[in-house]
Formats: structure tokens, sequence, C-alpha cells
């Protein structure tokens, strides 16, 4: 059975999400002042993905280091959120 599943992720550079029977990413957003990503699952399936999250505010550096442009992340650009507080984080996903 397909079903819809909420993740709470934590406001830092990279972690990694556990989502039994993933089908598909659908939308990240603030809920209750915390930043949520909602997944498509299927429940009827045993395997695990770990999705590799990485969490960058407007304005900071998503290169190593100042001398280098080489990226942090080999993820793409899932979605960007505008928190109630003011702040913005893009989000980017492998």
């Amino acid at each position: 059975m397909r079903t819809i599943h909420k993740y709470e992720l934590k406001i830092q550079d990279q972690q990694f999400v556990e989502i039994k029977g993933f089908v598909d990413y659908l939308k990240v957003a603030e809920k209750n002042g915390n930043l949520c990503l909602w997944v498509l699952v299927n429940t009827d399936e045993t395997y695990t993905y770990t999705s590799n999250v990485y969490i960058v505010g407007t304005g900071n550096r998503i290169s190593k280091d100042e001398e280098s442009d080489t990226m942090i992340h080999k993820g793409t650009h899932f979605d960007s959120v505008l928190m109630s507080n003011g702040l913005v984080w893009h989000l980017f996903i492998t």
C-alpha cells in the first residue's frame, strides 16, 4: 500500500534519513516551526533507502573552502523553504 510519511529534519549541513519502502520525495516545508520532508512510501516493501540530505542557508557557501569550488555535495536541488523566522533553507538530496 502506498502512503505518505513525514520526516522531521534537523537544521544541519548533512544528515541521513532512513526511509523504509521509499518511492518518491514529495515536499519539504515548515510545520510547527520544524523543517519536514514528506515522502511517498510503499508499506508493502521491506527495503530501507538511505537519503543523504544537505541543507544550505541562503548566503552560505556550498563549496568546501574559500579557495576551492569543490562542491560539498553531489545532490540535486529538491526544494527551498521560507521559514516563519525569515530564514530560507535549500535542500539537496542524493
